[in-house]
């Protein structure tokens, strides 16, 4: 039997396992097969123009929440928060802007806030007067001639900004925990007439995830509620302390007032379907949808688990750190992972821990300390050296992976192998989603 398995956004390999050693496999679904729709929106190919139209079908038919255009009037501000991840985040983005403006907005009342927004640069739509017409008309003939002159249009950049943790002047307060600790968010969320909210669904079982209003905190706070978050002990959806942290994500996200958001929902097999309504009711028919596809129950460990990382929007070293907690539950002690990546991002200062320090106890407890963006995807790393062996397939330099205590894989071809000469073997692609679990 072969697996094909593809990682990056290019990337294919295909494992031949004979016998019994094919212990099971996780979001490896065939070129044809489509998931059930969420909600009534069906799953897409994420590059497809077929997604960008099941989008905006999303948007005109939100869950318990008027469409965009009629949740606003003429002179609101309205921010557009995009957390990290969201794949196809600039279509998403110019998409909700368009229904914006056709209510009224003017384009320059429109702000997009984001931690890295590099793949939303030169994000735009066509002109304001144009976008109007096209939510006024009343008739056919009216709405295609105003569509016609929206496409006439010169197109407009929509304005951006990064969000800054230490930039106190662009804070601002909106309550207290239950435990008296202030909250701060960014200004352009506690100001806005509306905040949309746009993110990648993943479910409870996730590690690290903090459901919908994750999106917005702490991801837009200050940087104390950032460190504090980034605690090793509040990282585990596992640990004990995890449920009462959450709580106050959940309290947060109800202080905030935020009610509408747009989710991307992967699936297998590099598809996605879009929701967008009432955050609570999309949170619920998500979770339904989610559970279904990504969770998955071996009936034992593999000697050996192949951990593939789907997707442009999934290079990064937090989605190395997903795919190595999944990994890690269904994974013999003594074995190995392999991560097939495309990553081509830098170590952060966690990783240049571990390969700075000798002593991984150290290391551990500088990390702990100081807890950098990247805190999260080096304890993975360091709990997964401790177990088994990590190959490592990626756009690195090799000698970078192994200062990092991870064997460099050159190609495909390597990680096939490797499969080959193993007891047993798991698959588990779009690892950064999966959450697989042994009997």
């Amino acid at each position: 039997m072969s697996v094909h398995v593809r990682y990056g956004a290019s990337g294919n390999l295909t494992i031949p396992l004979d016998g019994d050693r094919l212990i099971g496999k996780c979001g490896c679904a065939d070129a044809a097969a489509t998931p059930a729709a969420v909600a009534g929106q069906p799953f897409a190919e994420l590059e497809s123009a077929e997604f960008v139209a099941h989008l905006r079908q999303a948007l005109a038919s939100p869950l318990e929440f008027p469409d965009l255009a009629h949740s606003v009037v003429v002179g609101d501000h309205v921010t557009i928060v995009v957390e990290p991840g969201v794949p196809r985040s600039r279509d998403i983005v110019e998409a909700a802007a368009e229904q914006l403006i056709a209510g009224g907005v003017a384009l320059e009342d429109i702000t997009v806030l984001h931690v890295d927004g590099e793949m939303l640069q030169g994000a735009q739509v066509r002109g304001a007067a144009a976008l109007v017409a096209v939510g006024e008309s009343g008739g056919t003939s009216a709405s295609t001639s105003a569509e016609q002159h929206m496409l006439r249009s010169e197109p407009r950049v929509l304005r951006t900004e990064r969000h800054d943790p230490a930039d106190r002047g662009k804070l601002g307060y909106l309550g207290n925990t239950r435990s008296g600790r202030p909250v701060y968010l960014n200004r352009l969320l506690t100001d806005a007439d509306m905040v949309v909210a746009i993110g990648c669904y993943r479910g409870p079982e996730s590690w690290a995830y903090r459901g919908v209003y994750g999106a917005l905190y702490p991801t837009f706070s200050d940087t104390a509620a950032l460190q504090r978050f980034r605690n090793a002990h509040l990282l585990d959806n596992e640990a004990e302390a995890f449920p009462k942290s959450q709580q106050e994500v959940e309290l947060v996200g109800w202080q905030s007032g935020v009610q509408a958001t747009v989710q991307v929902i992967p699936g297998p097999g590099g598809k996605a379907a879009v929701v967008a309504g009432e955050i609570q009711a999309v949170a619920r028919k998500a979770a339904a949808s989610w559970s279904a596809m990504w969770s998955e129950t071996f009936a034992s460990r593999a000697d050996l688990v192949v951990a593939a990382l789907g997707g442009e929007a999934a290079q990064t070293w937090n989605d190395v750190g997903r795919a190595l907690a999944g990994a890690l539950q269904v994974v013999d002690d003594g074995g190995a992972i392999a991560l097939c990546t495309e990553l081509s991002e830098l170590p952060g200062k966690a990783m240049e821990a571990l390969a700075r320090i000798d002593d991984r106890d150290t290391a551990q407890a500088e990390i702990r300390k100081v807890r950098p963006l990247d805190a999260f995807a080096a304890l993975m790393l360091d709990r997964a050296q401790r177990r088994v062996r990590v190959y490592f397939l990626s756009k690195l330099d090799p000698s970078i992976v192994e200062e990092l205590g991870m064997a460099p894989v050159d190609g495909p071809a390597d990680v096939e192998r490797l499969a080959t000469r193993r007891k047993s073997c798991i698959v588990l692609c779009d690892a950064q989603y999966a959450a697989p679990r042994v009997l």
